[in-house]
């Protein structure tokens, strides 16, 4: 009796765990976010290379060990087509990881989608000069304001010619396009799976603002 008693306990503290996670709280959805992972499968998303991509414990996992590549978003939510929006996420970085949100972009095969969009870059204690926040090589923070192994909020907002970068609801990056540094503009999203260590998401949704 008392072992089933502890594993009762155990399944439903997991479910409470997760139960919160990947899903839109009321006033999101009064204000029309949709979420865009479904925190059980890689529905509506599309790998470059599927042995680095994940799902385990309502997380999207990007394994840095096995190489590099990109997961792109394919699914229904506005089509797959993102130009105007406020995208939100969680996030984990494990020790000395590297990885990115690519938005405004364009796929180019297996290769990183350099050409087209910008990177919101995700690198903490990682050799990298853009540290979390940043927008890679367009305006940098040389120090990351989140700290390795622990949950953050990811906030990447374009409304107009402005891009900002919000962590943990706090601006990171605030940059305008017309006035500042721009790049060819696509319509795409993806996250960024690179060596040497893994990420976590989670709670990943978009409000389309046009």
């Amino acid at each position: 009796m008392k072992t089933i008693t502890i594993l009762s306990f155990l399944f439903t503290f997991s479910i409470n765990t997760f139960a919160g996670h990947n899903t839109l709280s009321e006033e999101e959805k009064k204000a029309g976010f949709q979420l865009l992972f479904d925190g059980k499968s890689l529905d509506g998303w599309k790998a470059t290379h599927a042995d680095q991509w994940k799902v385990a414990n309502g997380e999207l996992i990007a394994d840095g060990p096995k190489g590099r590549g990109m997961l792109y978003y394919v699914g229904k939510v506005g089509n797959h087509s993102f130009t105007q929006f406020e995208l939100r996420m969680q996030v984990y970085v494990t020790k000395g990881a590297n990885s990115g949100i690519y938005f405004l972009t364009k796929p180019e095969g297996t290769k990183y989608p350099d050409k087209v969009g910008y990177e919101a870059q995700i690198a903490i204690n990682h050799k990298n000069k853009n540290k979390t926040g940043s927008l890679y090589k367009i305006s940098t923070l040389a120090v990351s304001p989140v700290k390795e192994e622990e949950w953050f909020d990811y906030t990447i907002r374009v409304d107009g010619p402005v891009i900002t970068t919000k962590l943990n609801d706090k601006v990171a990056i605030q940059h305008d396009t017309s006035t500042g540094a721009k790049k060819e503009h696509g319509d795409v999203l993806g996250l960024q799976c690179h060596d040497p260590a893994v990420v976590k998401f989670r709670n990943i949704r978009i409000k389309l603002l046009r």
